[in-house]
């Protein structure tokens, strides 16, 4: 008899029993369940139900003192509170998980560099909601040279993170009206997504033509012709696509599990 696929209503339920068996506890492994029980309902799309349980996650690992599961389940924290709307209680935990994985980096850089400069990113997409552009551009200055260090010393790994990175530098330098100082480091993103698109199409040739079309709008300023070469190159690469794509961020942050 062949067993049916677990499905995500499953694992929710097998997360509540898992957790009811060790309520009362102060445990990392009771701190874990909670975190993958919000994880589960969020994905499931129980977003309202998800928040709570990633709440109670977080106070247990600061209770408890893991810093490492704190990062974690702040991160999630942040990702929930901007989706739900609440952009104050986002930028408050995305910060309180910034400040837990630069402790970690110190303690253990080669662990923990990535997941600083991801926090890092993730703050600052935070401040730039909040209508605070110019700290996001410092913050974000940080993350780009963490995750630059990185891709020199681990190109294959790295390399699409400081492209993201180097992207999302240039869409906040436009935002302040620096459409000049945007150039190089989009021109920087193009070279590298160009490279990344060509080994690997299926995975970055959105982030390309998404970032043809932020460079468009950068360029203009200075050259029109410039600018209407990289929205024509933007419009084959969409077309190649299916899809139709405006200015945009693209990833660099992250959600921890």
């Amino acid at each position: 008899m062949t067993e049916k696929p677990e499905t995500g209503q499953d694992r929710q339920v097998e997360l509540t029993q898992q957790i009811d068996r060790h309520r009362g506890e102060r445990s990392i492994e009771l701190a874990t369940l909670l975190l993958s029980l919000g994880m589960a309902r969020w994905d499931a799309g129980n977003r309202n139900g998800a928040l709570p349980v990633m709440t109670e996650a977080t106070d247990l690992y600061r209770d408890i003192g893991d810093t490492a599961g704190l990062a974690r389940a702040l991160t999630n924290l942040a990702v929930f509170s901007s989706e739900l709307g609440d952009r104050a209680a986002a930028g408050e935990a995305a910060q309180s998980s910034l400040n837990a994985y630069r402790r970690l980096a110190e303690a253990n850089p080669t662990g923990f560099q990535p997941d600083l400069a991801a926090s890092l990113n993730n703050y600052a997409l935070s401040l730039s909601a909040l209508g605070r552009p110019n700290e996001s551009l410092t913050v974000l200055e940080e993350a780009l040279d963490i995750r630059r260090s990185l891709a020199d010393t681990n190109p294959a790994a790295f390399t699409p993170d400081l492209a993201a990175s180097l992207n999302n530098y240039a869409i906040r330098l436009a935002e302040l009206g620096r459409h000049l100082e945007a150039l190089p480091p989009s021109e920087e993103a193009l070279t590298l997504y160009r490279s990344l698109a060509d080994t690997n199409p299926a995975a970055f040739t959105p982030d390309l033509a998404a970032t043809l079309n932020n460079y468009a709008t950068f360029v203009e300023f200075q050259s029109p012709m410039l600018a209407a070469s990289a929205r024509q190159e933007a419009a084959k690469v969409q077309a190649a696509l299916g899809t139709g794509m405006r200015s945009r961020d693209v990833s660099g942050g992250n959600k921890s599990r």
